[in-house]
């Protein structure tokens, strides 16, 4: 009789912890799609284009298969925002460099990897270099990319959520940290399409122009 009754409330015990456990499961997915849908409605913020800075041009030392000889474009792109303390997504937009010569308008036909701003990604108040091939007898250019803000990574915020759980709970689930790793940003889906136009300062003395 005794040996049953333990037997019993073994099972009720275990039964206790199987419903507070699954009643801990319920509030934190509660909890984390409440704070998901916050992240969606409120954390797509409308952010300004990065700022483009004409470093230099200088001599590349090559021409192309024209014979025009070419120079190293060094720009320099800046997210000015300091507000919220968010990095600043810069993406090729699929779109050649255009330069201008002799008061013409053309695409730069050399290798994409040469003629492409690279993805970027800007930290607040930061800024990054680029280089790009260009005629040496160009006179401005034209560099077409896409910019978003950013919003919170689904796992950051579960993983914010879980950091408020009881130590005990924490450290019983270290596959759960694993899974959401350190990426806290990523890019929002409001892409923005820009283009800038930039004067360039005259190309190096043995230039050929095009």
């Amino acid at each position: 009789m005794g040996l049953h009754l333990i037997t019993i409330g073994s099972a009720c015990l275990s039964r206790g912890v199987m419903r507070n456990r699954n009643v801990l499961i319920v509030g934190i997915v509660t909890a984390g799609v409440g704070l998901l849908v916050a992240v969606v409605v409120f954390a797509n913020p409308l952010r300004r284009p990065p700022v483009f800075h004409v470093v230099g041009l200088e001599p590349a030392g090559v021409v192309d298969d024209s014979g025009v000889e070419l120079a190293l474009l060094t720009l320099s792109i800046s997210n000015a925002e300091a507000f919220p303390n968010q990095p600043l997504f810069v993406r090729n937009a699929g779109v050649p460099l255009q330069v201008r010569i002799a008061g013409h308008w053309g695409e730069v036909r050399w290798p994409q990897s040469e003629a492409k701003l690279a993805n970027l990604t800007l930290s607040p108040l930061k800024a990054k270099s680029a280089t790009l091939l260009v005629p040496a007898g160009a006179e401005a250019c034209r560099i077409s990319f896409k910019y978003a803000g950013a919003v919170t990574t689904s796992k950051w915020c579960l993983a914010r959520l879980a950091e408020r759980l009881p130590s005990f709970v924490r450290f019983r689930i270290p596959w759960f940290w694993n899974w959401v790793g350190f990426e806290h940003y990523r890019p929002s889906s409001n892409w923005r399409n820009c283009t800038l136009e930039a004067p360039l300062p005259p190309g190096p003395p043995n230039g050929t122009g095009a």
